[in-house]
């Protein structure tokens, strides 16, 4: 123990961290003291050996060292123990019984005046916490006390020797106690003029004392205690800061740096102004607290403004300038406290203006548990538009609540009494004027079913919390009416704990909300949040959910009749099959207000979600199969919580039946809304067939869907009488669906009956080759195959049409060779089309098939579009189209600007033939058409490159014409 207390040993109040250590004369350590200013105290026997060692609390008040021993009237004494008041007038200490002044105080320290009159005694320290006497004796004398004229050097690190000159030192060494600023040093040296001594570390900055038996001497200048980490040799400035003060700081030579102390008080919120920088770059800037530790860093400019932490301390704080690399220049600073002042809660506007880079700090008082809305008008920034940050503090510094002017100023619920600060921040450097307002919240207590109560705010920034209590599982919701705020309100409803259960806005219409069944027992707030700094009022009325509607409803049994008060459910139930198909209708459909909305929610009996629909009429649901075998329970309910709801509701099972090819038609007969037909066949892949719907008295027709062995679709069609349905070959084998949905909740009766379709003709066709005659049978398909290649331009001609019955619509499709389609168009005669530009080289399929139960006749004719090459000023080109469907591409070069005409002569095609431009990114420039002449002003090029003129003959004829560029 004794080795521990020789190397720690270095003088009267040494600090490590967060711990503090006190020496009395001789370097023995007598108190330990931690951060919450709980201690432990050593005494010590005649011959020095440890007498006890005793553990003190932080309210234990207790005397265990001062310093110096002896003095005359006036001279400063601090006093070291425990349980000691931070407040200097809750202290009463005296020497020798009379009353001294108490000049600062801490928990652990206290710093005192020698009253006049005062004789040799015991210091006594009365408080709140007790009374102690000292176990010395202070003497009063008149012995020439220690004085300091000056000390060298004045900067360094940790363990830097510093020579103290001046005058009454005690020769033995451990007669003189060195501080530097509040950590001591160890006297390594002592003679009546000269001391030498070792400085602790970071944190030891500020001015250097001396004391001995006869008094305490402090020097006139400071040191400067280098904190970890830097060279006191890098340091080629040194300086103070003085809050408020402008401080121009220099570097001269490249790559050193600035230290400059400043004094900081607890909680103090400090800014940083910068401005009149040349050097090259930013600067860097790193504070450090009085124990020097660094706290805070930031990089800055000409012109710029950095804000710091609250300081959790009193004492001598540290900042080190470092200009980068190799940069040298100067830099104009500025530290200044933030702006003052008190807001009374729900008193008058408090005028805040801050000037650039300034912040405000301004304090109200607060209960636990209190509500308190923050209100900011005639708010103006320069620049305009800039950002307000604001942060809360607590009673005990600590940050509470942080958000911008633009958003939230509803903080939550106070969590202690006591005096609050709030913290306005403006962006950067811009200056800021408003009004702060601070308001209790508005409240109430609301009964569910009661009457409203109104929300009347008439400060900006003031909110409405209004409880109720309720228990799990309990339901309710809210209305709110005569809302009357210029931008609206938000409302939030938080649980017991404080969070949000639910969430919403509310502007000028009466908004319903449907607060979730209650997760716990307790205490349930309503929030009412006007939107900016506007006034206005809300009334808000708490309904209970009435309880469900319950029953059962029988597949294929009676219908259920709901008749539902406003807000309530019905929850039907009934047990179904695995693999089940139903069909579900809703009959008689009427809702107070009218026209309003409701939900069809189907759950599985697992409580999980089937499906979930909304309607606002009559209307039928489709459910996927049942997936397990169990109870279902399907609920019904108005979408908006006002909502009263009237229906009928019918489950119905899909009705069954099995096609077979060329058999006579099933008959679907439907007497229950909402129900289905499926009806199954079985197919082999490769099969053609085909269904006739026929006879149906479903009003409004239904929806025919013809489902894979897979269950994906493979055809749909809606029909109100009949349709001719051609299925595409059966890609698998297996047993296929036809599901028949009448519209709605309709009833009726159709026929349905599968047929075995012809076989497809198969052939090819040849670009440009010889015509393709077809002569196809009813629901027969023609498949035509070519050879194409990328980028070619192809017109199909169409002669010879004709159909049984006469004027049918024949169907062509063109498919690429990767089985997507290209194109599709119908024509009921003689026509032709233009195909747009291949996209790859490949094999193409030509599809021809006449429409639903008709039989056709076709003559087809594929060919390339005829090209050439047209020269302004040159000779006409002529262009011959001798097969149906064949079209003109003919070229010309043209530069930016060049205008000219197309002249077209010697037509002869039975009408007009339509000409377009293109230029060379595909727009079309000009357009004409040309029977036996014409002429078309071509405009000035407006790009360079190849210009097409295209010719497009009229439906299927073939003819001629001469085109002449000029």
């Amino acid at each position: 123990m004794l080795a521990v207390l020789a190397c720690a040993g270095l003088g009267r109040a040494a600090m490590a961290d967060d711990i503090r250590y006190v020496y009395d004369e001789s370097g023995r350590l007598v108190q330990m003291v931690v951060a919450d200013g709980s201690s432990v105290e050593y005494r010590y026997d005649a011959v020095g050996n440890i007498g006890s060692v005793k553990k003190l609390s932080a309210a234990t008040l207790a005397i265990t060292e001062f310093s110096p021993n002896s003095g005359g009237a006036g001279d400063t004494v601090q006093i070291y123990g425990s349980g000691f008041d931070p407040s200097p007038a809750a202290n009463l200490v005296r020497f020798n019984g009379v009353q001294a002044q108490v000049l600062s105080a801490s928990k652990v320290e206290l710093g005192v005046a020698v009253p006049a009159g005062a004789g040799s005694g015991k210091i006594s320290v009365a408080n709140a916490n007790g009374t102690a006497d000292s176990v010395q004796d202070f003497r009063i004398g008149n012995q020439a006390a220690p004085t300091i004229t000056s000390f060298a050097p004045t900067i360094g690190e940790r363990g830097t020797v510093v020579t103290i000159v001046g005058s009454n030192f005690a020769a033995e060494r451990a007669g003189n106690k060195v501080g530097f600023g509040t950590r001591q040093g160890n006297v390594s040296g002592a003679a009546t003029g000269q001391l030498v001594a070792t400085a602790p570390g970071a944190g030891a900055s500020g001015r250097i004392s001396v004391s001995t038996v006869q008094g305490r001497a402090v020097s006139s200048a400071e040191f400067y205690a280098v904190p970890d980490g830097v060279n006191a040799a890098d340091i080629e400035y040194t300086g103070r800061l003085q809050v408020g003060a402008p401080q121009t700081v220099t570097i001269s030579n490249p790559g050193k740096k600035a230290m400059l102390l400043f004094d900081g008080n607890r909680r103090d919120m400090l800014f940083l102004l910068s401005a009149g920088s040349n050097f090259a770059g930013n600067v860097n800037f790193n504070f450090y607290r009085s124990d020097g530790v660094s706290f805070f860093f930031t990089s800055l400019g000409a012109n710029s403004a950095a804000d710091l932490p609250p300081l959790m301390s009193g004492g001598i704080y540290t900042l080190i300038l470092a200009p980068g690399g190799g940069d040298k220049g100067k830099i104009d600073l500025q530290l200044n406290a933030e702006a003052r002042g008190t807001v009374v809660l729900d008193g008058d506007p408090l005028p805040v203006a801050l000037t650039p880079g300034q912040n405000g700090r301004y304090t109200f008082a607060g209960r636990a548990g209190q509500g308190v809305g923050l209100g900011f008008v005639n708010v103006a920034t320069q620049p305009a538009g800039q950002s307000i940050s604001y942060r809360i503090f607590n009673p005990d510094g600590t940050q509470f609540f942080s958000d911008s002017l633009s958003n939230n100023n509803m903080l939550p619920l106070l969590p202690v009494n006591g005096n609050y600060a709030l913290l306005l921040d403006p962006a950067g450097m811009a200056s800021a004027s408003l009004q702060l307002l601070a308001s209790s919240d508005l409240s109430g207590q609301l009964a569910a079913d009661g009457p409203a109560l109104s929300f009347n705010s008439s400060r900006a920034g003031q909110n409405g919390r209004y409880t109720f209590s309720g228990t799990a599982g309990q339901k309710f919701w809210l209305t709110f009416s005569n809302v009357a705020f210029p931008a609206g309100a938000s409302v939030r409803v938080l649980k017991p704990d404080g969070s949000t259960l639910v969430s919403t806005a509310v502007a000028t219409a009466t908004v319903h909300l449907d607060i979730p069944a209650l997760p716990d027992d307790g205490v349930y707030a309503v929030l009412i949040d006007p939107s900016g700094p506007a006034t206005g009022k809300v009334d808000v009325q708490l309904k209970k959910v009435p309880a469900d509607y319950e029953a059962a409803l029988n597949i294929d049994g009676a219908p259920v009749t709901l008749d539902l008060a406003l807000h309530q459910r019905a929850m039907l139930s009934f047990n179904g099959t695995a693999g089940q198909r139903l069909g579900i209708g809703y009959s008689g459909v009427s809702t107070t207000p009218l026209y309003q909305s409701m939900y069809f929610t189907l759950f599985k009996p697992d409580g999980t979600v089937l499906v979930n629909e909304s309607g606002s009429s009559n209307a039928s649901t489709n459910p996927p199969a049942l997936p397990v075998s169990g109870v279902y329970k399907l609920a019904l309910s108005g979408v908006a919580p006002n909502t009263a709801l009237k229906a009928t509701v019918t489950v119905s099972a899909d009705t069954p039946g099995l096609l077979s090819a060329d058999a006579p038609p099933l008959q679907f007969i439907s007497t229950r809304p909402g129900q289905n037909a499926r009806f199954t066949f079985n197919g082999n892949a490769g099969q053609l067939l085909g269904l006739t719907y026929s006879a149906s008295t479903f009003p409004g027709g239904a929806t025919i869907s013809v489902l894979r062995p897979d269950g994906t679709s493979m055809a749909q069609v809606h029909s109100t009488s009949s349709a001719d349905i051609d299925l595409p070959a059966l890609p698998a084998t297996g047993s296929y669906t036809v599901f028949i949905d009448p519209v709605n909740i309709a009833v009726g009766q159709a026929n349905i009956q599968l047929r075995t379709l012809p076989p497809d003709s198969i052939g090819a066709i040849a670009i440009d080759g010889p015509p393709v005659s077809l002569d196809l049978q009813a629901h027969q398909k023609a498949v035509l195959g070519f050879e194409g290649s990328a980028g070619q331009r192809l017109g199909l001609g169409y002669t010879g049409v004709s159909s049984v019955p006469a004027n049918q619509m024949v169907y062509y499709r063109i498919y690429k060779p990767d089985g997507s389609q290209l194109f599709s168009e119908s024509w009921n005669g003689n026509y032709s089309s233009d195909v747009p530009a291949l996209p790859v080289s490949g094999r193409y399929t030509l599809q021809v098939q006449p429409a639903g139960a008709a039989s056709a006749k076709v003559t087809l004719a594929l060919s390339a579009d005829v090209a050439g090459t047209l020269v302004q000023g040159g000779p006409a080109v002529r262009f011959v189209s001798s097969r149906a469907g064949q079209n003109g591409r003919f070229t010309f070069a043209a530069a930016v600007g060049q205008a000219g005409s197309l002249q077209f002569s010697g037509g002869t095609f039975p009408s007009s033939a339509s000409v377009l431009v293109f230029r060379p990114d595909g727009a079309i420039v000009a357009n004409s058409s040309v029977g036996t002449s014409a002429t078309l002003n071509l405009p000035a090029s407006p790009l360079a490159g190849t210009y097409t003129v295209f010719i497009n003959p009229p439906a299927a004829t073939s003819g001629q014409v001469d085109i002449q560029l000029k």
